[in-house]
């Protein structure tokens, strides 16, 4: 029942059978690493901590649980703590892409870029239809001058999440720095539309209508930015 809880997205439910379980049954590796999970979904860090650390104390080659206490260290704000873990699971299970992925989140925290984006693109290679992975390496091409690679990631993206607006978000970024403003702006405004209706999108559209010189236009998504968050 802890599990299907867990699955159905009902942390809350989850943790308190899982707690009951790990109160009154025999120490599983599994059953703490699912506890730990849960725990860290409803931001109980400190719990999830202690039954991660469980976890893998029982089930010592086990990669999920290395993942969830590497998962763990990243919500807590200690991207430093998460890589040993994080490594672990990759070496235990090298052909799953989450441990990758949640590395080269560690690694991009720390502003090592180069391995961030070796990490983000081992994961894209083992999963190429998942589309945080493909949204984190494009990310790290951008910001590494890598627009080509990035726009190849995207368009395939696009093409499967046609409704996601974080993907026409990152693709106008991209294009903005290919010097592409007008297809950008647009981009940026079909981002809006899908529901991406936050200020950093409205930031970089700004941007790029002024670097159009359309000043009115970039008065506007400046103030509406301001508008979605005063401070």
């Amino acid at each position: 029942l802890a599990d299907i809880c867990l699955m159905a997205g009902d942390a809350d439910e989850a943790a308190r059978h899982y707690a009951l379980i790990t109160e009154t049954g025999p120490a599983q590796g599994r059953i703490h690493a699912n506890y730990a999970t849960a725990l860290n979904v409803l931001d109980r860090h400190t719990e999830a901590l202690e039954q991660a650390r469980i976890a893998v104390e029982f089930e010592n080659d086990n990669a999920e649980a290395w993942n969830t206490l590497g998962r763990i260290e990243l919500a807590r704000g200690e991207p430093e703590e998460a890589l040993s873990p994080l490594k672990k699971a990759a070496e235990l299970k090298p052909d799953w892409f989450a441990p990758w992925l949640d590395l080269g989140i560690s690694l991009q925290q720390l502003d090592r870029m180069p391995e961030a984006l070796a990490s983000f693109n081992e994961a894209w290679k083992l999963n190429p239809d998942d589309p945080e992975t493909g949204k984190a390496l494009a990310s790290v091409c951008i910001s590494s001058g890598q627009t080509e690679f990035a726009d190849e990631i995207l368009a395939r993206l696009s093409t499967l999440f046609p409704q996601d607006g974080e993907i026409d978000f990152h693709r106008a970024i991209s294009l903005r720095s290919q010097g592409k403003l007008e297809e950008s702006v647009r981009l940026f405004r079909r981002a809006i539309e899908m529901g991406l209706n936050v200020p950093e999108v409205h930031n970089n559209l700004a941007v790029s209508l002024f670097d159009l010189n359309l000043l009115d236009e970039t008065y506007t998504s400046a103030r509406k930015s301001i508008e979605l968050d005063p401070e």
